[in-house]
């Protein structure tokens, strides 16, 4: 998928690091990394800092199911 949105905030991720766990959350649910990255920095950012708090891979799952598009994105 190429789109200005995910090039964009493709780009601004390739400067920083995702924790190892998100990292593997999103190679096993590729929906759940293509959501995160039609979102606003601020918001991965927040994202990122809730997996820091997280202790099981459940409550990991049930963190990457929360991610939602934005209303004003399209796929």
């Amino acid at each position: 998928m190429n789109n200005g949105i995910f090039d964009k905030n493709q780009a601004e991720y390739e400067k920083r690091e995702l924790p190892v766990e998100l990292t593997l959350a999103f190679a096993r649910d590729t929906d759940a990394f293509v959501r995160f990255t039609q979102l606003s920095l601020a918001d991965q950012d927040e994202l990122v800092a809730k997996v820091g708090r997280v202790r099981t891979k459940r409550e990991l799952e049930r963190l990457i199911d929360t991610i939602e598009l934005p209303s004003d994105t399209e796929l």
